[in-house]
């Protein structure tokens, strides 16, 4: 047998292993924002430099052990735990936008009943990696290496492994020093802060500078992150942060102590909180000029209607959470993690706190921390919907609104109520999803979702028909929208060429929410064509509910003033800040008289 192997040292599987690990880190990064860097060398070699070095240290540092371990099924252990890691990082970024953070790791149960949407952002470069890996196996399989340690090898490997290290700080450090902030005593740059901000979340990911630097490193970065972040939270991680005078301050200007919050509500509220609705949707018409959302279009398009087409999403870590916290509290999400996983038991405003009768419509309350938040939130009441065969697999959108009519029918007015779909929820697969018919050559993943719209829609229109007969729209405020988008800027960019042939109304960058507000106390029909925010739907349903001296309306504005949708008091960068310090340290129990 021993003639089928090639016999091999110990610093020739170093190089290969290493090299694996290199292509992986390449591949990774090349799938995710499309450049590997190579005309810097010429052009910019400083941030050539940065790219390879930030490549390179987690390959040799891995690899290293091949001089100490004797047998090599630690190197097959290893690569495998590597492309799972590298294959979850990329789904997830696919899907959202951002990396795995310990956060996110740790409310993994919240895919329980959803795992088939996770599949749905699988392709061929997730396999990519695992190519890689096969051929380092196969290379294991035919050679044969030295069964003595190398311990000088060690030694080189692991003082080449500081010094890049070293390297990669300093690319860091030269780089970014006069962009990232910095404290009175001036600058606060450092590898360990920042590996801290990594494994606590991308709170950085949206400014341009930072996601710089982050693109520059790897997916395994992250474990000595998490290792250090999880040691400086056992140690220095109060779960309820002590704000400063200055940070209370700020928080002031948006709190109206003197409210006498005497206001009577008189009519009822009913938000539908639609999974991933995007508002391209609602132009959309299919082969045969069958409108995807006739029901909706027939709502926004009302005398005492409010259309608003361009909601930005503001979800961050929590997903369907954050938005659901965003419409019914006005605060934004955490810097990192999830608001309503980690600090769900806050005390928090919202106009639900002013019906004597109200509760969430939920069929798939197991998640997001559900059962707390909906009475932290306010609620007197969770509808909890589900199915008798399965608890995680959810109702469909048909049965949620029977529910909901029946459920909307027997309350005793005012009443305030929201109401959760989710058959649009990806892979869009709802056994229940329409059969419109598009263009040859449209893309599957949007055909499907565009069915499950109909669908949905045609859930919505028979839910308001049923109370339509009963008058109790005449006094009853609707609200629809969607807890947050689904089309994300890397599904966007795959998708662009066939947007581009194809004419379909998908934004190329963004796409939006959309907001119907229907409402007696809304005059005139209204439509907003310009920038919003999630943010401002919590004050405009306090407006139309005429909630006028609540002591909490939020960091949004009031859609219906025009003046105000022109002059923001605060942007959107520091209403995240500020929301953050408020959820952090339970404002409204701690620093709150009201």
């Amino acid at each position: 047998m021993k003639k089928h192997f090639f016999e091999i040292n110990r610093w020739t599987l170093f190089s290969v292993f290493g090299l694996s690990i290199f292509v992986k880190c390449v591949l990774f990064h090349y799938f995710c924002f499309n450049y590997v860097a190579v005309s810097s060398l010429w052009n910019a070699p400083h941030d050539f430099f940065s790219f390879y070095v930030a490549k390179l240290l987690p390959a040799v540092s891995i690899a290293s052990f091949v001089f100490v371990f004797k047998r090599r099924w630690w190197i097959i252990v290893a690569s495998i735990i590597i492309d799972l890691w590298f294959a979850a990082n990329f789904i997830y970024y696919r899907a959202n936008d951002l990396f795995l953070d310990t956060e996110t790791i740790m409310i993994v149960d919240n895919l329980n009943g959803f795992w088939s949407s996770i599949v749905a952002y699988l392709n061929w470069k997730t396999i990519a990696f695992v190519v890689v890996s096969v051929i380092l196996y196969v290379f294991l399989v035919f050679t044969k290496v030295d069964s003595n340690r190398n311990w000088k090898g060690f030694a080189v490997a692991s003082i080449t492994s500081l010094l890049l290290f070293v390297g990669d700080h300093f690319a860091g450090y030269s780089t970014f020093k006069t962009t990232l902030p910095t404290n009175q005593n001036g600058w606060t740059y450092s590898a360990f802060k920042s590996a801290r901000q990594i494994a606590s979340g991308n709170y950085f990911f949206n400014n341009f500078v930072f996601r710089q630097w982050f693109e520059s490193q790897t997916p395994l970065h992250f474990f000595p992150a998490f290792l250090y972040k999880q040691i400086c939270d056992f140690f220095y991680g109060p779960k309820e942060l002590a704000l400063s005078e200055d940070d209370k301050n700020k928080i002031e200007e948006f709190v109206n102590r003197s409210a006498l919050d005497n206001n009577t509500v008189t009519q009822n509220l009913i938000i539908i909180l639609g999974e991933s609705f995007e508002s391209w949707t609602y132009s959309m018409k299919d082969n045969n000029n069958l409108e995807v959302t006739p029901n909706m279009n027939a709502l926004r398009k009302q005398d005492n209607s409010l259309y608003a087409d361009k909601i930005r999403s503001q979800v961050r870590r929590g997903n369907s959470g954050d938005g659901q916290m965003i419409i019914n509290t006005g605060l934004l999400p955490l810097e990192s993690g999830a608001a309503c996983m980690l600090y769900g038991e806050n005390v928090f405003p919202n106009y639900a706190h002013k019906y004597e009768t109200s509760a969430i419509v939920n069929p798939v309350s197991g998640i997001w921390n559900q059962k707390v938040t909906t009475y932290s939130y306010g609620y007197k009441n969770l509808e909890e919907l589900s199915n008798p065969t399965d608890k995680w697999n959810w109702i469909e959108d048909d049965e949620t609104m029977q529910f909901a009519v029946q459920h909307c029918k027997s309350l005793n007015q005012p009443f305030g109520t929201m109401i959760i779909t989710v058959s649009t929820h990806s892979p869009f697969s709802s056994p229940r999803k329409s059969h419109l018919s598009f263009r040859d050559g449209t893309p599957q993943i949007v055909q499907d979702y565009l069915n499950c719209m109909h669908y949905a829609d045609s859930c919505v229109g028979v839910f308001l028909n049923e109370l339509a007969k009963d008058s109790l729209l005449h006094n009853t405020t609707v609200v629809i929208t969607g807890d947050h988008t689904i089309f994300r800027s890397n599904l966007l960019a795959e998708m662009q060429p066939a947007i581009e042939k194809y004419g379909l109304p998908i934004p190329k960058d963004e796409t939006f929410c959309p907001l119907i507000i229907s409402s007696p106390t809304i005059t005139k029909h209204t439509e907003i064509d310009t920038l919003c925010f999630q943010m401002d739907i919590y004050p405009t349903i306090l407006h139309c509910l005429g909630i006028n001296d609540y002591y909490w309306k939020g960091f949004g504005v009031n859609l219906l003033d025009s003046a105000a949708l022109q002059n923001r008091k605060i942007s959107e960068e520091e209403a995240f800040k500020l929301s953050n310090l408020i959820i952090r340290s339970n404002y409204f129990k701690n620093y709150s008289k009201n």
